[in-house]
């Protein structure tokens, strides 16, 4: 093998490799610059992994509270139409700070691992899950600042969730615009 690696027989389909073997195997091999190719492999392939669960979990987030909203409002008849639509825009601003949470409670694990990245930039030293927080908020509504910056492999969560961030808020102006038409109805005279 190439650079004194040693050779490990190669997996069949049938079998899978957990990411836990994988430090295993770069420890056998004797090259430095292919430890550190290998490294920044399965580093990718965690942030890929992250990035994934984060942008599945807050569409489903966002898919559900939609749905039920949707739901539960056409059955509720004791509620006055305009008062349906305040609860529409307050449980979906909700949904968004809890979406936004997600992603900042991701941007901070995954700056707790080895070689992701981290924050850099003017923090308000209200802590540091605060931090990771208000560049989520910032990042989610596309907004921005630039004052705190994510580095490394954490810019690709950034990218990921601005595009997210951007689909998820006009989804949620499209639903509001369609309750609206169903609760303000003018009626003709």
């Amino acid at each position: 093998c190439k650079y004194g690696i040693k050779v490990i027989p190669k997996p069949s389909f049938d079998s899978f490799i957990s990411v836990s073997m994988l430090p295993l195997w770069i420890l056998k091999c004797s090259s430095f610059a292919e430890r550190s190719v290998l490294h920044k492999l399965m580093t990718l392939f965690l942030v890929f992994i992250i990035n994934t669960f984060l942008v599945l979990a807050t569409i489903v987030i966002h898919y559900e509270v939609l749905f039920q909203l949707s739901k539960r409002l056409s059955l509720t008849k004791k509620i006055t139409p305009s008062y349906k639509v305040l609860i529409c825009v307050f449980t979906i601003f909700l949904a968004h700070v809890v979406e936004i949470w997600l992603f900042g409670l991701g941007y901070y694990f995954s700056a707790q691992l080895d070689g992701i990245g981290n924050l850099f930039g003017k923090t308000a030293n209200h802590g540091v899950v605060l931090d990771y927080v208000y560049l989520s908020f910032v990042t989610y509504t596309t907004l921005g600042y630039g004052d705190l910056v994510a580095s490394g492999y954490l810019r690709y969560l950034t990218g990921v969730e601005a595009l997210v961030g951007l689909i998820l808020i006009t989804w949620s102006a499209s639903f509001l615009f369609m309750e609206m038409g169903k609760y303000w109805r003018v009626k003709k005279r």
